[in-house]
């Protein structure tokens, strides 16, 4: 059985609007997004912030919230950004199947963990199930990490 904190049950426990404001990221990183879209309630916690990742002055990050922008889901995209912190591109890593007959916040799958991968060329991701991916920047393809 799986215990949830009450934290997130209660509305007063919502971290407030600024919160995460003034937070610096590493130097010569791009500014991680806020948080959550505007007006959204969280029934789950929040996302871990996970590191952005700089290869060949390209600099990666996850995109936690896609479908304030559009996307079909929450968690599962990459995105690259420029020198100056403009989107050259976004990818998804993987799909999240829904199951209409719940909650829409509880299915949203978030990555944990962004590094270079062994290889010095691709990117290794880790997301909230354990499952793990190796993302081609060069192709912008992600698939299932081989087992170890």
């Amino acid at each position: 059985m799986r215990i949830l904190p009450l934290c997130l049950f209660l509305a007063a426990c919502a971290p407030p609007a600024d919160a995460g404001a003034g937070a610096s990221a590493a130097p010569g990183a791009a500014a991680a997004p806020a948080g959550p879209p505007p007006g959204a309630r969280g029934k789950r916690a929040a996302p871990p912030e996970v590191a952005p990742v700089q290869l060949n002055g390209v600099t990666y990050r996850v995109l936690h919230w896609g479908r304030a922008e559009g996307l079909p889901q929450n968690g599962g995209y990459l995105e690259a950004l420029d020198g100056k912190g403009q989107r050259l591109w976004l990818a998804q890593v993987f799909a999240g199947a829904r199951n209409p007959a719940l909650e829409g916040d509880v299915q949203d799958v978030f990555f944990t963990e962004l590094k270079l991968a062994k290889d010095g060329r691709r990117l290794w991701l880790r997301d909230e199930q354990g499952r793990e991916f190796l993302f081609d920047p060069a192709t912008r393809k992600g698939a299932p990490a081989p087992a170890p």
